[in-house]
């Protein structure tokens, strides 16, 4: 197999790729250029696999099961991803609970409304 001009973008990529989360792209520090030439070379020669779980979030891999077992998964096995739900964690009729802490705030009643006749005649 031939290897690529091993600089440190290569040796870099090659140990970053077998950590439990992978690599993703942007922690190759060179230009945009360059790094798309390492990552493609890489992956043509076999040395790395990429996951890709949308058309816009990938990392790269050392083995293709590793890839291919990220793409598949949501995100939260390396606490990436946040869960967030629309709906409050309790029931509409749970009735309130107001301790000594709970600050309650009422706003001032509007002030009476200002009639006033628009059609006068002068």
């Amino acid at each position: 197999m031939k290897h690529p001009g091993w600089n440190s973008e290569y040796r870099y990529a090659i140990d970053a790729v077998k950590r439990p989360e992978g690599m993703r792209a942007d922690e190759l520090n060179c230009g945009e250029s360059k790094r798309y030439k390492v990552l493609k070379t890489m992956q043509d020669q076999g040395l790395i696999f990429k996951g890709a779980r949308n058309h816009r979030t990938f990392r790269f891999f050392d083995t293709a099961e590793r890839a291919d077992q990220w793409a598949k998964n949501k995100g939260d096995e390396f606490g990436l991803v946040v869960k967030r739900s629309t709906k409050a964690p309790w029931n509409a009729d749970t009735p309130m609970v107001i301790t000594e802490r709970t600050k309650i705030t009422k706003c001032p009643s509007p002030p009476d409304p200002c009639h006033t006749c628009t059609h006068a005649e002068l």
